[in-house]
């Protein structure tokens, strides 16, 4: 069966970090993630325009959202003008010799061009998702569905279990604001989980939140930094939760006395030294006193 000549087609769109795609690349990277996005940056997507008559009149139109909810808050649609895409002309993009998975602009026709449409990855949360995308000219329309999931290769270890990092809540609450929390079925305590961290993100406007990420960035240190032969998660020592709760000192001392090994933390901004006592010497440190600076 033979295919019309000249006939105008748009390959289906990949995903490329927005920051591989600014003034002219020779080269665009695939985010080589499983199909996904990177969580917490912005991206694009990419395509291939071949044996358009004009390119001045195409459009595309998208559409991204959950695809295990109906709930359109996650939804983004674009306004179908060139001022949100960039349209390289006359250059197609073909894989890279070799071994790397990246595509290369070369030379093409007139009626060809690689257009990189812009896309606020950085707002969508960590679920799956379905792009729907429209390109149309005159008579020509073509239809893409992809689904993608966003990814954070840089997760703090604890929120990979959700009911270990609900547990590390009780560092930053207090009893009855933790139970508060702890009440009602999975779904309802994971909307409490979100609620409670997004009160404290400093950037809503993305979904990546560096309070959280610091926390429990914090958490995973202190569990695996100070955990002994008697407690295998060292974020529930003394040591553990201060260091949660303040970071890591500033300068620290160590000495030994007749009690002891002691060991002193010192937060000058705080204007306070924690004193932490070994009385068995195995490495069991528990906090004796916070005293002024």
């Amino acid at each position: 069966m033979g295919f019309p000549e000249n006939q105008p087609i748009a390959s289906p769109p990949f995903l490329v970090l927005s920051s591989d795609t600014t003034g002219a690349p020779e080269k665009v990277l695939p985010q080589d993630l499983g199909g996904g996005a990177k969580f917490g940056e912005s991206s694009a997507w990419v395509m291939n325009l071949t044996n358009f008559s004009t390119l001045d009149s195409v459009r595309f139109e998208y559409t991204v959202a959950r695809t295990e909810t109906t709930n359109a808050a996650r939804t983004q649609n674009t306004d179908s003008t060139f001022a949100q895409t960039r349209m390289l002309r006359g250059v197609h993009l073909h894989p890279a010799s070799g071994h790397e998975a990246a595509y290369v602009l070369t030379p093409s026709g007139t009626g060809d061009a690689v257009v990189i449409v812009p896309f606020h990855s950085e707002k969508l949360g960590l679920h799956e998702y379905m792009l729907k995308m429209t390109v149309s000219t005159g008579n020509f329309s073509k239809d893409f569905s992809t689904r993608f999931g966003m990814v954070w290769p840089e997760m703090p270890p604890p929120l990979r279990s959700f009911e270990y990092a609900f547990e590390a809540l009780r560092y930053v609450t207090s009893k009855r604001e933790f139970d508060s929390l702890d009440r009602g079925n999975d779904a309802k305590r994971r909307e409490k989980f979100e609620t409670f961290w997004a009160a404290r993100d400093r950037t809503p406007q993305t979904a990546y939140n560096e309070v959280m990420t610091e926390y429990y960035t914090r958490v995973y240190h202190a569990a695996t930094t100070f955990s002994t032969i008697r407690l295998d998660d060292g974020s529930k020592s003394d040591r553990g939760r201060i260091y949660i709760l303040y970071g890591p000192p500033t300068t620290t001392e160590r000495k030994l006395d007749p009690t002891g090994y002691i060991e002193i933390w010192f937060y000058p901004k705080l204007a306070k030294k924690f004193l932490f006592l070994d009385e068995a010497k195995t490495g069991d440190y528990h906090l004796t006193s916070t005293q002024p600076l």
